[in-house]
């Protein structure tokens, strides 16, 4: 399992954007994913004061995109961007290489 996460500042407003999160064909559906997401949400508000989390995830990756918007992780699929004002939308079009991806989002507060 890999994560890697950016953090950054936007209109008084911390962001962690979370670059990887991958958990083996063998221990998928174990709970694993949902742990490193609740753990990531903990890192970035409780040790990084972050006010919202978001990814992107391939559109054909329907697995994950029913387990991110479950209740117990209750992230908003957004069709190309986070709401306005959240990232630097310029930045991550040069950084994060995920054209064609869909975005997920939520506050971490």
């Amino acid at each position: 399992t890999t994560t890697t996460t950016t953090t950054a500042t936007i209109n008084h407003q911390s962001y962690i954007y979370l670059t990887d999160l991958l958990t083996s064909k063998e221990h998928r559906r174990m709970g694993i994913g949902k742990t490193l997401m609740l753990e990531a949400e903990r890192w970035a508000r409780d040790l990084n004061g972050a006010t919202h989390l978001f990814f992107h995830v391939k559109p054909d990756n329907t697995v994950a995109i029913r387990m991110y918007e479950k209740p117990d992780l209750g992230y908003s699929l957004h069709l190309n961007e986070p709401p306005s004002g959240w990232v630097d939308l310029e930045r991550l079009a040069q950084n994060a290489g995920a054209e064609g991806q869909l975005v997920m989002s939520k506050s971490c507060v």
